[in-house]
């Protein structure tokens, strides 16, 4: 809202035009009734957009106060073997959760837009847990009850159609994807016909294709990522002493960052080439990129900006697409470099107990493997970024080389080519660290006190240098290693 009243000062108040178009009933072409109809709609643009915060923050709150009373629910279901009369209000409770969001849907329907899904299954994860031998016939009943009920999950739908979860938003985001990256394609295939058009066509039709391809390689591998995730919390790598959480709370303390910095350079290069295309390309009524549409977009000014605002929105989409696929998969690499120095400061306080070692081994081995199932999940996402970034690096070369003069989509370019740079460069760096603390995890066993160990302890540790003499190494498509070496030959290569 403040980036529109700016842009509007600057431009339509100077040459005294209103900041939306509007049939009035009066002429003002004073300079009272114009500045006084300029600021009515200003006003009221800041008015609608409270209005729009308002109504937003007050469903989606609504809609979190139902997961409050939920989780509240399974907290007082826990204390059903202490106390007897806690049960029967369990009940009731429930029945008003239920209640609860059914008005919500049914006043809000209309409205809604943003999807969201509030589950209830957890209550019956909850309950099939408890100690039922325990419970007495009463409370085995009640507990069915609400089971029962819980079957059926609390979901809120757009006007009964549409259910708000996450899979409609995943929905969205694949239709916008893949529209826009057919009809760049279809636009290579029927309309280009020489080098320059071709070029200009490449670089946003790999980014387009990148982004679909992550976007298929997060929803496949869903479960997995789940589990990569949710195994972190767990032994053997759950922090359990104070130096394991300092360790753990300064690497997620770096992806914090990591991610921050990045999607900052992602999204001020989308503002960036908004920005230009709306004071050149669109002033010209062209689009920001080639595409072969099914309609005739130039036949109507309403049917143009709705194509030109989907191209936009695409870039957008595909930007958060690359953000939280790189941003993941590079989290899951310093995470690796965290479980060994997590390892590290373990093996450091081994003091002849063949217990401790022994689950230091099997630590070891489990990041191994974790390090594994890592690289083979996503070895041809990581390979289909090296491809395309070297591309579209190129292609963007070859686009500033053709202009003589410094113009306005000079740093659109630059900015993008600097994307790409760094999705290359994070993929190699992160990958070089891991490379680098399996083997410094070799020289820290080294230089431990064997002198004092017992058999069984160097035993032990002889099979954890063993396997460390072998670095954890992740390739793209089992072929480039991702460490900096490959970055500077890619880059030397562009």
């Amino acid at each position: 809202m403040s980036c529109i009243i700016l842009s509007s000062l600057s431009m339509n108040l100077k040459n005294r035009k209103l900041t939306y178009r509007a049939w009035l009933p009066f002429d003002y072409s004073s300079t009272i009734l114009f500045y006084l109809m300029y600021i009515y709609q200003l006003i009221s643009l800041a008015t609608a957009a409270f209005i729009n915060v308002g109504c937003d923050t007050l469903i989606c709150g609504l809609l979190v106060h139902i997961c409050c009373q939920i989780e509240i629910l399974i907290c007082r279901l826990k204390k059903v073997i202490f106390y007897s009369n806690v049960l029967r209000g369990c009940v009731y409770q429930h029945y008003h959760i239920i209640r609860l969001a059914c008005i919500v849907n049914t006043k809000f329907r209309l409205i809604i837009i943003i999807q969201f899904i509030t589950s209830t299954h957890q209550i019956i994860d909850n309950i099939f847990e408890m100690e039922w031998p325990t419970l007495d016939e009463s409370k085995k009943k009640s507990l069915i009850i609400i089971m029962r009920r819980t079957i059926v999950p609390i979901q809120i739908t757009c006007a009964y159609i549409i259910p708000m979860n996450l899979d409609s938003f995943m929905g969205v985001m694949i239709i916008l994807l893949y529209t826009f990256l057919i009809s760049q394609f279809l636009d290579i295939i029927w309309n280009v016909d020489n080098a320059e058009d071709f070029t200009e066509n490449l670089y946003a039709t790999m980014a387009s294709v990148v982004s679909c391809s992550k976007m298929l390689s997060l929803l496949v591998n869903r479960k997995n990522i789940n589990m990569l995730i949710n195994v972190l919390i767990e032994k053997p790598y759950r922090p359990l002493e104070m130096d394991e959480m300092r360790i753990r709370y300064k690497f997620d303390r770096l992806i914090y960052i990591n991610t921050l910095y990045y999607a900052i350079l992602v999204e001020t290069t989308c503002a960036c080439i908004t920005v230009t295309s709306l004071f050149t390309v669109f002033r010209k009524g062209n689009l920001t990129y080639r595409a072969w549409l099914p309609y005739d977009y130039y036949s109507s000014s309403i049917i143009f900006c709705l194509t030109y605002a989907h191209q936009l929105i695409s870039l957008t989409a595909g930007s958060l697409v690359n953000v939280a696929c790189d941003s993941l998969i590079c989290g899951l690499l310093v995470h690796i470099c965290c479980q060994i120095e997590i390892l590290e400061c373990r093996l450091s306080k081994v003091s002849n107990d063949d217990s401790t070692l022994r689950d230091c081994v099997r630590h070891h081995d489990s990041i191994l493997q974790y390090a594994l199932r890592l690289n083979n999940k996503f070895r041809m996402t990581i390979a289909m970024q090296f491809v395309v970034s070297t591309l579209v690096v190129c292609s963007n070369l070859y686009q500033m080389t053709k202009s003589t003069s410094l113009n306005a989509s000079y740093l659109p370019l630059i900015l993008y080519m600097s994307c790409m740079l760094t999705q290359i460069f994070i993929y190699c760096w992160y990958g070089n660290e891991v490379k680098l603390k399996s083997i410094q995890l070799l020289d820290n066993v080294f230089a431990m006190d064997w002198m004092t160990m017992n058999r069984n302890l160097k035993r032990n540790l002889l099979i954890i240098m063993s396997r460390a003499a072998v670095p954890i190494e992740f390739t793209s498509a089992y072929v480039l290693s991702m460490n900096l070496d490959s970055f500077v030959g890619v880059s030397k290569k562009n």
